[in-house]
């Protein structure tokens, strides 16, 4: 019989993101959610090609991974692996990110500017781990999007690995050409 339960009003998240580089927090408060980020982890680790993609580094090569918990509305949205070279950021893993953003860190100190982008995105069924961390059922539907970025002169320079949860969210992507370049 219609009309008796519970009603739940999905939130919606555009993800523009897979025209451009804009910073997850922009994409939630554009939804009209409040935005958090909580830095889980951060920590110097080797190069592993499987885990993050082609960075053209070496075996031996030591890269710093930052791990953050992207929030809307005080809901886990989305779990962010971050890759950054040690040998292309120099002492990266000395600055405080509970203070500053990523974003924040790569203009000011280095200077880094975006080049470019390559997503590839998956649908998933989330691992007990990621699960835990978004508050989700096991095994729950979502995305995994890895992305490696490209500086201004299209040298590999970071790659992100993220999960966004796939229950409760309607994602919307704008794939229109600018026909005006």
């Amino acid at each position: 019989h219609r009309g008796k339960g519970t009603f739940v009003v999905e939130k919606t998240i555009d993800l523009d993101f897979l025209q451009k580089i804009q910073p997850m927090v922009q994409l939630i408060e554009k939804g009209g959610l409040s935005a958090k980020i909580r830095l889980l982890s951060k920590k110097v680790k080797p190069f592993n090609f499987d885990t993050m993609g082609n960075l053209e580094l070496n075996p031996n090569d030591k890269v710093l991974e930052v791990t953050r918990v992207y929030e809307a509305d005080n809901e886990p949205l989305a779990y962010f692996f971050f890759y950054y070279p040690l040998k292309r950021f120099e002492n990266i893993e000395s600055f405080d990110f509970d203070q500053s953003t990523l974003t924040e860190v790569l203009h000011a100190q280095y200077a880094f500017q975006f080049g470019s982008n390559y997503r590839t995105i998956y649908a998933v069924n989330l691992s007990d781990e990621v699960s835990s961390v978004l508050k989700v059922s096991k095994k729950s539907a979502g995305f995994k999007i890895h992305t490696i970025s490209y500086d201004q002169t299209s040298i590999p320079s970071t790659t992100t690995t993220y999960y966004i949860r796939g229950n409760g969210i309607n994602i919307n992507i704008d794939f229109t050409q600018d026909l005006s370049q």
